[in-house]
């Protein structure tokens, strides 16, 4: 089985509605952005990869209370990305400035497996968060989430 992971972009007026109603808060405001066409499961490895990088995309420090609540209510990873995430990470998380290689020995080693693609679909991973992060605009959040 696989896990989906995709971007819901809304209006940061309507986050508390999340807590309450979650799916008609999305269908109602929320506007798709992409879904990522490889498995989510890849983003358990890839979040924590770019974390140690400095670049922190599993908390938001506005809305990381949020995104805990509604991952456990939903039994999903859910994570809400903000503005200012866009403007403190976009611009690293451009693909040139990750090595397929060095992505492809974390991928291995954090999942104890030997995957010689790791790399090439962690960069992929990477491509997505980037074109999904740069679709946010200010008055707006992205709700990612892996299930």
């Amino acid at each position: 089985m696989s896990a989906i992971a995709s971007f819901i972009y809304l209006p940061a007026a309507a986050l508390d509605q999340l807590r309450t109603d979650y799916d008609q808060c999305l269908k109602e405001k929320g506007k798709s952005g992409t879904d990522y066409n490889g498995s989510g499961y890849l983003f358990t490895t890839l979040l924590p990869y770019l974390n140690g990088q400095g670049i922190d995309l599993m908390r938001s420090s506005s809305q990381a209370e949020l995104a805990q609540e509604l991952s456990g209510a939903r039994d999903a990873a859910i994570f809400i990305f903000t503005p200012d995430q866009r403007a403190r990470f976009l611009g690293r998380l451009s693909p040139g400035q990750f090595s397929a290689e060095q992505l492809r020995d974390y991928y291995n080693a954090f999942n104890e497996t030997n995957e010689p693609d790791a790399g090439e679909a962690m960069l992929s991973g990477i491509e997505f968060l980037c074109r999904s992060l740069a679709g946010l605009d200010d008055a707006s959040v992205a709700v990612f989430s892996i299930c």
